[in-house]
């Protein structure tokens, strides 16, 4: 993932995801570039359990910014994550016991499936759990 400073040129109301959802991103308020994925194009390295930077995905980032941006742009912010995936490709998300609740596992889908299951939880802890809520039920994924 990078962040750019803040851009002059283009406006991006919502996120946006590209080529099947291997490349996402969206501007903040204050005109940043926050962009991710690209992950395919090096997928021998990036399949580990070890939290580091790939240098290929980290310069097609960059390279693609500036493309969004038409302009250069300074990177301000790098970070990586771990990949975690479940077999059927969805989030498991729930309470685990009283108090506790987990929501992992969005398959790299958790730009739009984060905020969507974060919802769902909010509204279930505040006690009127929509129906939704069980599509993500980890039972399934046993």
């Amino acid at each position: 993932m990078i962040a750019t400073a803040p851009t002059t040129e283009i406006s991006v109301p919502r996120p946006v995801y590209a080529r099947w959802g291997y490349d996402y991103w969206q501007q903040t308020p204050d005109l940043r570039l926050v962009l991710g994925g690209f992950r395919d194009l090096a997928i021998d390295e990036e399949w580990t359990a070890q939290e580091e930077m790939t240098a290929a995905i980290q310069a097609r980032l960059g390279a693609y910014a500036q493309e969004l941006a038409g302009e250069p742009v300074e990177i301000s912010r790098r970070w990586c994550g771990i990949f975690g995936m479940t077999e059927d490709l969805l989030p498991v998300v729930g309470r685990v016991r009283d108090g506790v609740w987990a929501a992992c596992g969005y398959s790299g889908h958790g730009n739009v499936l984060g905020l969507a299951c974060g919802a769902l939880v909010g509204q279930a802890i505040a006690g009127d759990p929509a129906p939704e809520l069980s599509l993500f039920d980890g039972v399934r994924a046993l």
